[in-house]
This record gives structure tokens, C-alpha cells and sequence, in this order.
């Protein structure tokens, strides 16, 4: 070793003065907001305490200041942060870096300990926190896995919203059951009643309708009911099933424009005013393909206004909804119905469910039917029954017939492709 150079500042040391140096400035940086050391003293019920040597450098002195003299490191967990991130951390961190036994003291090793706590691996901290986990009951680990507020469960007892369920049971009917666990209170007998109406008037439009059908292809192909069900509900998107969803944000989009003072007509003409300009396409809720007239719409329609007119409901939705009606039957100069969409989704707006849960109530409702035509079609004896019969053929819009290449053929020379 050079004779000017002190005892104990060798290559391995000068190695653990550039790391300190380099973790300095990220120690500092985080000294304030990580909380490492005080996660695992309160974990460790406050067993372990930090210890500084009385009169020792400062959390802001330099590296240098961190080293005992000839350049060997403390030991005696004095340094940046240790009062923060505790004796376990600094233990952790020297026993990560025992290959340089214990020269990983200052900046450098506060960093180590915090580097766990800004999401990078720490061995000592994930020990402790496993050792914590480890202690906890089954329960406990259940209560923080998942938290509902809908249902209470223990061995003997069931409650759905704070309700026993031998309680409900033969005392509160399904429409009003779906109620409670929607909104977590019981609706009053004629809410429930109307619900159950809204429920029971889309329950089926025969295989006309992509998710009928595909139940009943998807019996003759030999799967369970829960299968046809399971493929006949992943239908209902946007298209099918969905614009019952889209038709309630429509009307509430004019309701709060009748909140804020505005004329229906005005909020109305509005509204479509934007629609035509921005989103184009159909106006959610009306017209049918099928339907000249959606014979469900107007007796929903009428129900609706007799809740209403014994209080039950508002009937403001059913103003929205016939405005709408007029509105775009004056503007395309010949009417476009209301259909079973819209008419479910001013029911259900009545009942003041928001517009994304209208979808699920439609596919509560529409599975019905799949059910029944599941059912139905496992009872005969059809198999691989597809989309069209075996005597309709689909029209091909491919290439011709043409004849294979021969061998050793090269294809079709450049500038030929496609001809």
C-alpha cells in the first residue's frame, strides 16, 4: 500500500465513498415522505427503537462525516433517516451488503432502507411485513381482502343489507329483492310493482333477437344451459341490449337542463340539436326493425302515468320521452316510435336508477327468455343447428376459381398481382 495513503481507505472503501455519494442526494430527497422505518416499528409494536450515538453528525453533514476515523464505517445505526426508518432497516440493509461488512453506513444505507418503501425490494422489510401477515386470523385476511356493504355471512346467519334472510324470505317478492340489493333499502310494494313491470316486458323477442338464437345454437352444440346462457348474455352490447342504457343518459342530460330553468321544448330541441351534430346515428330508444309500432312502448308508457298520477312516481321521464318523440317526428317529417328500450328507460328513470344499471335490469330481464329458449331447444333434437338452414346458402364475395400453380411455377411475374 502507498505510504501517503491512510489506513483503511483501499479500494473497497473508496468503492462505498462513491456509493454514499451517489445515494445522498436520492436519501435526501425521500427522507421525508418514505416512512419505512415507521411502518415496521409500529408493525414490531414499538419493540425496536432507533438509536443515535448523542452528539453524532446530522442528518444534512457529509458522507466523510458518517465514517469513523482511518475511514471505517459506524456501526451504531447513526445515520441519515435511521430515526425514521428504524433498527430493523439498517440491520436489513447490512445484512443485503455484508459482502462489505457494514461499510454500506451513512446516506448510502438509509437509501437502502428506504428504497423498500418507493417500491423496490428490501429483504428485511419483506420478512417483517410476511411475519405480520402470518399472525393475522383467517378472518382477518378475509375482512381485508374483500369489503361489500350488500351481504353478512357467518356460519348460521345470512343478511342482505342488514336484513336476516329468514326475514325476507315468503315476505318480499323478487323484483323487490333486486330493489334492496341495488339501492340497499326495500322499495315500497308499488315501486316494486312497477319495477317488476319494466322487468317482465323485455324478457323475450324470440330468435329474431342475436342473443335468443344464439341460446339455441348454442344447445344443439351439446353445452349446458349456464353455457347458452353465459353466450347468449355476452351479446347484449351497445347495439343489443345497450340502448336502453344510452336512452336514460339522453333524458337525464335534458332533466338537468330542466333542473337549471330551461323550457322542455328548448331543452329538448337542444339536446337533439347535439345529437345530430356530434353523435349522428339513431337516437337511443327509438325505432324499431322489426316494429312498425313497438306494441310494449305505449302500455308502458300508460303504466307509467298511472304510477304517476298516485304519486308514485313523477312522470317527468314520460314527458321527456313523448318530447323527444314529437321533436324527432317533426324534424324527419314522419314519426319514430318509442321502442322497448325507451320505455323501459323512462320506467326505470322514474324509479331513479342511474343509466349504466338499466343495462344490467335489461339483461336480469332478457334472461329469462334465454333460459326458456334454452330450455326449449334442449328438449328437441337438433344438433349443430347453425344461423341459417342447410338448404340457404350465403352469398361469396371472394375470388373466382383458379386453378392451382403447377410445379415449379414461380407465381405470378411483378405487376401481375391480382390480375
Amino acid at each position: 500500500m502507498p505510504a501517503d495513503r491512510p489506513a483503511g481507505t483501499g479500494r473497497r472503501s473508496a468503492l462505498c465513498r462513491a456509493r454514499d455519494a451517489q445515494a445522498e442526494p436520492r436519501c435526501a430527497e425521500g427522507a421525508d415522505r418514505d416512512g419505512l422505518g415507521e411502518r415496521l416499528g409500529r408493525s414490531l409494536g414499538g419493540k425496536i427503537q432507533p438509536r443515535r450515538r448523542a452528539g453524532g453528525p446530522g442528518a444534512d453533514d457529509p458522507p466523510s462525516a458518517w465514517r469513523a476515523p482511518g475511514g471505517r464505517a459506524r456501526h451504531d445505526h447513526a445515520f441519515p433517516g435511521s430515526a425514521r426508518h428504524g433498527a430493523a432497516a439498517d440491520r436489513g440493509a447490512r445484512r443485503l451488503h455484508g459482502r462489505w461488512r457494514g461499510t454500506l453506513a451513512g446516506p448510502a444505507a438509509a437509501c437502502a432502507g428506504r428504497a423498500y418503501g418507493r417500491g423496490f425490494f428490501h429483504p428485511a422489510a419483506a420478512r417483517q411485513e410476511k411475519r405480520v401477515s402470518e399472525r393475522k386470523t383467517g378472518r382477518e385476511r378475509g375482512e381485508e381482502w374483500w369489503q361489500t356493504g350488500i351481504i353478512e355471512m357467518s356460519p348460521g346467519i345470512i343478511r342482505l343489507r342488514g336484513y336476516e334472510i329468514q326475514e325476507l324470505i315468503g315476505r318480499v317478492s323478487f323484483p323487490a329483492t333486486i330493489w334492496l340489493m341495488l339501492r340497499g333499502e326495500l322499495p315500497s310494494e308499488e315501486q316494486a310493482a312497477l319495477l317488476g313491470i319494466a322487468l317482465g316486458a323485455a324478457v323475450d323477442h324470440g330468435p329474431q333477437a342475436p342473443s335468443i338464437a344464439i341460446a339455441r345454437m348454442a344447445i344443439t352444440c351439446g353445452v349446458g344451459i349456464n353455457s347458452a346462457m353465459a353466450s347468449a348474455v355476452n351479446v347484449l352490447g351497445d347495439v343489443h341490449g345497450g340502448a336502453g342504457e344510452q336512452a336514460l343518459s339522453f333524458y337525464g342530460d335534458i332533466a338537468v337542463a330542466l333542473d337549471q330553468g330551461v323550457a322542455l321544448d328548448q331543452a329538448v330541441a337542444a339536446r337533439l340539436d347535439r345529437f345530430f351534430a356530434e353523435e349522428k346515428g339513431y337516437v337511443p330508444g327509438f325505432g324499431h326493425r322489426f316494429h312498425p309500432v313497438d306494441p310494449r312502448a305505449p302500455r308502458l308508457i300508460a303504466v307509467t302515468r298511472e304510477f304517476a298520477a298516485r304519486g308514485v312516481v313523477s312522470g317527468r321521464f314520460a314527458d321527456i320521452a313523448e318530447a323527444v318523440e314529437s321533436e324527432v317526428a317533426r324534424r324527419k317529417g314522419k314519426k319514430i316510435p318509442l321502442n322497448i328500450d325507451g320505455a323501459t328507460a323512462v320506467i326505470y328513470g322514474e324509479l331513479g336508477f342511474p343509466p349504466p344499471l338499466t343495462r344490467g335490469l335489461f339483461v336480469l330481464s332478457r334472461s329469462v327468455g334465454i333460459l326458456a329458449h334454452a330450455w326449449e331447444q334442449s328438449q328437441q333434437s337438433d344438433r349443430n343447428k347453425g344461423p341459417l338452414p342447410r338448404e340457404w346458402l350465403w352469398a361469396y364475395t371472394g375470388t373466382p376459381l383458379r386453378p392451382f400453380p403447377a410445379e415449379g411455377d414461380e407465381g405470378p411475374t411483378k405487376g401481375d398481382e391480382g390480375k
